[in-house]
């Protein structure tokens, strides 16, 4: 991970991420050197942890189709283990 100034949020749910992608938030960048890839989202939007909360009771609500093609986008992202740059998801 490059070091970067700006509050960063972190998950390894791949679900949970393409759900805040799909939602609108930033992904700065991705770690594989532990094993298992850790996404960074730039948090500097307070509402992050909100969606988060939605997206583990079920009460999240996203266009399905947008979240299933980011889905399988950020899957493949991952299991081939590809640099993270903006725009590799729309590639």
């Amino acid at each position: 991970m490059v070091n970067n100034p700006l509050p960063m949020y972190t998950t390894t749910d791949t679900s949970l991420a393409a759900y805040l992608y799909t939602e609108g938030f930033s992904i700065i960048d991705i770690d594989y050197s532990d094993g298992r890839a850790v996404i960074y989202f730039r948090n500097d939007n307070p509402k992050i942890k909100d969606f988060e909360r939605l997206f583990y009771t079920g009460k999240s609500a996203v266009d399905a189709a947008a979240y299933s093609r980011i889905h399988k986008r950020l899957s493949k992202i991952l299991r081939l283990q590809i640099v993270w740059y903006e725009g590799v998801l729309h590639a």
